[in-house]
């Protein structure tokens, strides 16, 4: 006999409420991996990784949120997320848009000169789109084209929640919707594989929102596993045991992938492989390493992760650097180009970048952030 567990709206829970400063260290290192692999990609090969833990990451933290509204209140307002992630993502990705613009308009010598529609493309979150090539040749997306990741993040933020919504409201179970989602994560590795064997190339398998879904997938379906987890008993301390077992073992994988994997661009069998399936490999060792800090929070890696100067830039300062470290590193490529160039243009990207993510964080971000959290405050103020 399958039993069910319901979920029960009047029980919030709160073992994946709130934040986690490990976490934040994890996106610290996250954004460092995808910076210096574009600023010295021999060093880091595989820095793109980064990317993917951010993806399993985010699909964690969003279904985290979303759980815990439902249990508190049995309904999630879709008005309300949708209003904070707005608040919390556009405003720095508009800013860079308009500076990259309009720097292109009035200097078009400059190494951002004509990269006005690479900055559209950012804003109207397509970039994916345009280096996937689904409307025609791809391209790199120049100066912007790292802004691809953040489109399919905000294309799943838009479906996710709703999807989330209408499943519940037919089987208002969560453990049914876990086995749905894991459905969905073999779904799309099964889909990765048979569109290259139809003749997809890289950028269309590498940018596509439905073919990274599964990343960010799995950090849902941690979300919902966790939730399901009691709050004592056998079954607990097997998960607490074997996630605490799992952690070193996940940390070496993701970090010698990170230093180790270049993505295959190559058509033989292979590489079709890997592109299929080491994408959800990646996604499972980041889901791991997150479960094992979630629910080992004394654990050594967790306390070191947890350290000020590695959680504070991730809380604050990473979405910040991943969206300016690119533009910073285009327009300065050319600044020296002789023996040492990249010990030259290094400090000074990693600098420019640093203090362009805090004067967004200080000054763009957390006044929209804080603005749209007062207003949401009030109607609630005003409705009760």
């Amino acid at each position: 006999m399958t039993t069910t567990t319901p979920i029960d709206p009047r029980r919030r829970d709160t073992r994946t409420g709130g934040r986690f400063d490990a976490l934040d260290g994890i996106r610290t290192l996250a954004v460092l991996a995808v910076m210096f692999f574009h600023m010295v990609p021999a060093a880091v090969r595989g820095g793109g990784v980064g990317v993917d833990v951010f993806f399993t990451l985010s699909g964690f933290v969003i279904t985290t949120v979303l759980l815990k509204e439902y249990q508190a209140t049995g309904r999630v307002r879709l008005g309300i997320f949708y209003s904070l992630r707005i608040s919390r993502l556009w405003p720095a990705l508009f800013a860079v848009c308009a500076v990259v613009a309009g720097t292109a308009f009035l200097l078009p010598s400059s190494f951002w000169g004509g990269e006005q529609s690479n900055a559209l493309r950012s804003a109207l979150h397509v970039m994916n789109f345009f280096r996937g090539g689904w409307f025609g040749e791809s391209g790199d997306g120049g100066s912007m084209g790292h802004t691809w990741s953040l489109a399919v993040e905000e294309q799943f933020y838009i479906l996710w929640p709703a999807l989330f919504i209408v499943v519940l409201r037919f089987v208002r179970n969560l453990r049914t919707l876990a086995i749905l989602t894991s459905t969905a994560c073999i779904a799309v590795v099964a889909e990765r594989g048979l569109l290259q064997l139809l003749g997809a190339g890289y950028e269309r398998i590498y940018n596509g929102p439905d073919t990274r879904a599964d990343q960010l997938l799995i950090g849902c379906l941690l979300a919902m596993i966790l939730t399901l987890l009691p709050d004592s008993g056998p079954r607990k301390v097997l998960a607490v045991k074997l996630s605490r077992w799992a952690l070193w073992p996940s940390t070496a994988f993701v970090v010698v992938a990170i230093l180790t994997f270049a993505y295959p661009h190559g058509d033989d069998m292979v590489s079709l492989i890997y592109r299929s399936i080491f994408p959800m490999i990646i996604a499972l060792a980041a889901s791991t390493l997150i479960c094992g800090l979630v629910l080992n929070l004394g654990h050594p890696l967790s306390r070191m992760l947890s350290v000020s100067w590695l959680s504070w830039p991730g809380k604050h300062l990473s979405y910040g650097m991943y969206l300016w470290h690119y533009p910073i590193f285009f327009l300065i490529r050319g600044l020296y180009d002789g023996p040492g160039s990249t010990l030259v243009r290094l400090p000074i990207g990693i600098a420019l970048t640093l203090l362009l993510a805090y004067l967004s964080a200080r000054y763009v971000e957390e006044p929209v952030r804080a603005a749209m959290k007062n207003r949401i405050a009030s109607k609630k103020s005003v409705a009760a």
